[in-house]
């Protein structure tokens, strides 16, 4: 199957365009480091054409992001991702999300079931409009709330009890997102991607 993956030159847009193109699917990147502009409506949303799946994973990904970069790069970047896939009818859309939206529910201590930050708020307002999709297009979408994704260097520097309970694998996360991308399902799922035992 063709699938568009947005923030494709990141660390899980690599490691999932690696996996997608294992498992025998065609993967067309859309990137701001080739100069794609997601808050601005632009050529990149052409790519759409065709797609039987959108993951979308381009964002602020900092939980120290101010709210003016996650209104721009999340929020109003999200919005006209959706946009594009109503224009294009693509029947699936993925969208990255973060256990930022609840730490509490993630075990983090003194957390609370609310955005800890403007960053979680704009993850849980892009699962919101995803919902929104699916439900008024009739498509089906999926949102993933993922957990800690780390690098080598990371693995060797952190040592937060609560950071490594959160920790996802790249098994978990290739489950996860072929689950999410390629699997039957109508309507809307949240899916979490948060510990190596979830």
């Amino acid at each position: 199957m063709n699938i568009v993956i947005t923030g494709s030159s990141g660390l899980i847009g690599q490691k999932l365009t690696a996996i997608f193109a294992a498992a025998g699917h065609r993967v067309a990147g859309i990137d701001r480091r080739d100069g794609d502009d997601l808050a601005m409506m632009g050529d990149w949303q052409q790519r759409f054409a065709g797609a039987a799946a959108v993951v979308h994973l381009a964002a602020s990904m900092q939980p120290a992001s101010s709210l003016e970069d996650v209104q721009r790069n999340n929020i109003v970047a999200t919005g006209n991702v959706v946009q594009a896939c109503i224009a294009h009818r693509v029947p699936r859309l993925v969208f990255a999300s973060s256990t930022h939206v609840a730490l509490g529910r993630y075990g983090f201590p003194g957390g609370t079931d609310a955005p800890a930050n403007f960053y979680g708020l704009s993850k849980l307002y892009g699962e919101h409009l995803v919902r929104l999709y699916s439900d008024t297009s009739g498509e089906s979408a999926a949102s993933i709330r993922i957990g800690w994704v780390p690098t080598a260097d990371q693995l060797l520097q952190q040592h937060d009890p609560w950071i490594w309970s959160v920790r996802v694998s790249d098994e978990a996360l290739a489950a996860a997102f072929l689950a999410a991308t390629c699997d039957p399902f109508g309507g809307y799922r949240l899916i979490e991607c948060v510990g190596p035992s979830r």
